[in-house]
């Protein structure tokens, strides 16, 4: 049995009394193969597809596809979409499957889930939304998801927020724009304006991970020091330039700090120089929670 399904969806082979004996030497119909309904992939490279129904074409397939019987004597996928779709194009009639016995709507993304994770073919936003279905749907926790699908809870968390990422964010990565680490440092930050402000000086700077992360821990000091310290009008004074460096850092132009009223009073003004429309925009979007879908 080929060791490459994964060890999610290795366990269930095993598992199962219901296979087909004879699946894998005579193939199904593929005209009989429904898509999986829930399945957990959307992107579909044309290249992609294209080797692989080359190789299917010279090859033929070398694993086979998981399904399940549904009515009217058909199958529906669990798993091997890709495989499915590049079989249709290089003209097969048949193809090798596993047929499993899976009752669940549930156990079937997860194993949809199982098998393309431990590929590596989901991008970070269409695991995202699986896990997503799974807690929504399905009521699991992330626990018990992590669990499931051999992961860290940490990591499942961390998927997910990318979710609320804003539109732009979501296609740079779906389309690797931006790595997967950089999205995850975005998805950190507390507002949509903080999120494309940083995200458009990554594009823009080409900033490393190293670099996002810089900043965005800026950010974050930036918030935690004028939420948490209640400073005298000296301490101020003296807190001024660092303040002014870190501001300058997070919004890439200059700033300026000035105290007002009385001594003590915490008043003052902050003030931001632009130097373009643009300038403007990119500034505004930073510092606002303005989502510019």
């Amino acid at each position: 049995m080929n060791k490459s399904l994964g060890k999610g969806l290795q366990a269930l082979i095993k598992s199962q009394s219901s296979i087909v004996e004879n699946a894998l030497e005579d193939g199904i119909d593929i005209n009989l193969i429904i898509p999986n309904r829930h399945q957990p992939r959307q992107v579909f490279t044309e290249d992609g597809l294209t080797d692989l129904t080359n190789s299917i074409i010279e090859k033929g397939v070398l694993q086979p596809i998981t399904v399940r019987e549904v009515k009217d004597g058909k199958f529906e996928l669990i798993a091997g979409e890709r495989r499915y779709r590049a079989s249709k194009n290089a003209g097969l009639k048949k193809l090798p499957a596993y047929i499993l016995d899976v009752k669940s709507d549930s156990d079937m993304l997860e194993l949809a889930l199982i098998e393309n994770i431990q590929r590596e073919d989901l991008n970070p936003l269409e695991e995202a939304e699986g896990y997503l279905l799974l807690v929504e749907k399905y009521n699991l926790t992330q626990e018990e998801i992590a669990k499931k699908v051999g992961k860290s809870r940490p990591l499942i968390t961390n998927r997910m927020r990318l979710l609320k990422l804003p539109h732009e964010i979501r296609y740079a990565l779906k389309n690797g724009l931006i790595s997967k680490k950089h999205a995850e440092l975005l998805a950190g930050l507390s507002t949509n304006g903080q999120m494309i402000g940083v995200f458009q000086k990554i594009t823009r700077d080409g900033l490393s991970v190293r670099k996002t992360e810089e900043l965005v821990r800026s950010l974050h000091e930036v918030k935690k020091s004028i939420k948490n310290n209640k400073m005298s009008s000296t301490k101020i004074n003296n807190q001024n330039t660092k303040f002014e460096s870190q501001l300058c850092s997070v919004l890439g132009t200059k700033v300026s700090m000035r105290n007002k009223g009385h001594r003590g009073s915490g008043k003052g003004q902050i003030v931001i120089d632009y130097f373009s429309h643009e300038d403007f925009e990119r500034i505004f979007e930073l510092l606002t929670e303005i989502e510019t879908n």
